[in-house]
């Protein structure tokens, strides 16, 4: 009970200070496209160019038959792009604000909100771009499994930010992560069915790939998009249940080194 208490009150204390997220992910974005031509839908071209040549040379090399590749890979690789962003951050969100924690009193849960919180921004204007312009492309046809997709964004938060309290913690500890991420996460892209279905593996394999919480998560998302329809509750239950434990023990984690960081910083 005292866990979950140490939790409600980290959150509520991120509330009071949530003008400091607003004001982080409003300035990157500006930042971001500063004096740029095309602004905000690089959002959109710079993940379509860069997904469409891949999509291009994967069919061809591949020879898929799979029906609508484009838009299985696109789902897929969009939502990665999301996890990696966040991954690939983690170790800098208590290093690269070591003057705030040694001097001001904030939070430390908010160094791990503010880059998921701008990393699920660019997520959703890419997606919904994305989306409608498959949908006016008839690549893709809107269902009503599409109300299903909140799911999976929700609890994709909810992992990440676990994930990012892990990482950013044991980055202060041990800082070679901050090298060593990159590489396990571009690992990661082609280890996960983000590229190739699941199918197409050996079947001896596949309990490696169900044990990988990101594929669950990409699933769920890619799933309502490309076929139409929800996922299996398996799918379902097993995001939430790793999810929620990876948020907690995060949160947890935490909660733990709290008093310890700024000694170790």
């Amino acid at each position: 009970m005292q866990i979950v208490d140490g939790i409600i009150t980290e959150f509520k204390d991120a509330w009071r200070f949530r003008y400091v997220i607003n004001s982080f992910v409003s300035t990157k974005l500006k930042q971001r496209y500063r004096r740029s031509f095309l602004g905000y839908f690089w959002t959109i071209l710079a993940p379509f160019s860069h997904y469409a040549i891949i999509g291009f040379v994967m069919s061809n090399i591949s020879r898929s038959s799979m029906p609508n590749y484009f838009v299985y890979m696109f789902s897929g690789s969009v939502f990665f792009s999301v996890i990696a962003g966040v991954i690939n951050g983690a170790p800098m969100y208590l290093i690269a604000n070591e003057h705030f924690i040694k001097k001001i009193y904030l939070p430390k849960i908010i160094f791990v909100l503010n880059t998921v919180a701008l990393e699920f921004v660019n997520f959703s204007l890419t997606a919904i771009s994305l989306v409608l312009l498959g949908m006016i492309t008839k690549l893709i046809h809107f269902s009503i499994a599409f109300l299903y997709l909140p799911i999976p964004i929700l609890f994709g938060m909810l992992l990440l930010i676990g994930l990012g309290c892990v990482i950013s913690i044991a980055s202060v500890y041990f800082r070679d992560l901050i090298h060593i991420l990159p590489a396990v996460m571009q690992a990661a892209f082609f280890l996960t069915p983000i590229l190739y279905s699941i199918d197409m593996i050996p079947t001896k394999y596949h309990k490696f790939i169900l044990m990988n919480p990101i594929y669950y998560l990409i699933e769920c998302f890619r799933i309502p998009i490309v076929q139409g329809d929800f996922p299996p509750l398996p799918f379902t239950l097993a995001l939430i249940g790793m999810s929620l434990f990876i948020f907690l023990f995060g949160m947890i984690l935490l909660k733990k080194y709290d008093n310890k960081i700024a000694f170790r910083l």
